[in-house]
């Protein structure tokens, strides 16, 4: 009897040893390396008038995880003190998402119960340990502009007009804008002076975006280079970053450069929109709206509204050759307000020393 007990005992030892390594093996597969497998692209505090008041941090990622099981790490000036806090996923883009490498994803980091300024905050994972060493982002603290309008212009790359810019930014503050955000990759040298002068003017906020986009794909925000399920999602990071920059205004509209709005009396966006109710959206891209709950959202068939598109023929390979049968349209809306608009593009193309 004691040899059964004895060989029962070990039994017992040993199955509990193997279900003990089967669970510890599990549980580091699904612990991975956050700093290696999620790209932070922005951190924007929860918009506030005193910092001490906030109570959550939003980064904005490309997430190439398996379990998106992250924690947040936030630093003080100095790197001192730390605060170490789970990130919950806050939103995940979920257009294409089966096709890409890197899902456009919204962690949040609770820091309501944290006692300092809040300067640098990094992502890691559970096994991985804060350090300021590495993958260190500067935390945004948002403008609080209860009837505030701004304007998400996503991401400046490439070659960009500078005098097309000038009219662009020109034309916005005729219309009340107050703030622009751009995410800015490699740019000219006359348009990022452009850019650059108007940040200092206190009507754009710039933020970087790499200009080496992470992952396999080698891929590009120009059409040669657009990559059709990956690059919706590189281009929704920098729409994340603009709504929760904006959270603080009354109205965000996500405007292109070659993008203009234009109605016939030219009043200020405000005024056109304050006779609505306002925070109505949940969700947005940079094509589509999601209500809150009680709101519905209406499309409109092609019989119930006039949109005139414009853009150059070279641009759209989509349609070789049938480009010049296009439907052709005169559209005289700007000449109203034409001498003024040149006289201010002319005044800032001085300014800006271009």
């Amino acid at each position: 009897m004691k040899k059964i007990r004895i060989v029962c005992s070990l039994c017992l030892f040993l199955i509990a040893f193997i279900l003990h390594k089967i669970c510890k093996r599990n549980y580091v597969k699904n612990i991975e390396s956050c700093y290696e497998t999620v790209n932070v692209f922005s951190a924007v505090a929860q918009a506030k008038t005193k910092w001490s008041f906030i109570e959550s941090i939003v980064l904005n990622v490309l997430d190439g995880s398996r379990n998106s099981n992250c924690d947040c790490c936030i630093y003080g000036y100095q790197g001192t003190p730390i605060y170490r806090v789970n990130a919950v996923v806050k939103e995940t883009y979920i257009h294409n998402s089966k096709f890409t490498d890197l899902i456009a994803r919204q962690f949040l980091c609770s820091v309501k119960n944290i006692g300092f300024r809040m300067v640098n905050i990094q992502l890691i994972g559970k096994m991985e340990s804060c350090s300021i060493s590495y993958n260190l982002h500067p935390v945004l603290y948002p403008e609080v502009k209860e009837n505030g309008f701004g304007i998400c212009a996503k991401i400046a790359y490439n070659y960009l007009n500078p005098l097309h810019l000038i009219e662009w930014f020109e034309y916005q503050k005729m219309m009340g804008v107050d703030m622009v955000l751009i995410s800015l990759q490699s740019l000219n040298k006359d348009a990022y002076k452009v850019l650059r002068y108007y940040e200092k003017e206190g009507i754009t906020t710039l933020i970087s975006f790499p200009n080496d986009m992470p992952g396999k794909l080698d891929r590009g925000f120009k059409l040669k280079n657009w990559h059709y399920h990956q690059s919706s999602h590189d281009e929704q990071v920098a729409v994340y970053s603009c709504k929760e920059f904006f959270q603080g205004f009354a109205f965000v509209a996500i405007i292109d450069f070659d993008e203009i709005i234009v109605n016939d009396r030219f009043s200020e966006y405000t005024q056109i929109l304050m006779v609505t109710i306002r925070r109505k959206t949940e969700s947005i891209d940079t094509h589509r709206i999601w209500s809150k709950k009680g709101y519905r959202r209406i499309s409109l068939r092609s019989h119930n509204v006039i949109l005139h598109h414009y853009r150059d023929c070279n641009k759209l390979d989509m349609f070789p050759g049938d480009c010049m049968s296009f439907p052709k349209y005169t559209d005289t809306k700007m000449i109203p307000i034409m001498p003024k608009l040149y006289d201010r593009v002319i005044a800032a193309k001085k300014r800006c020393k271009i």
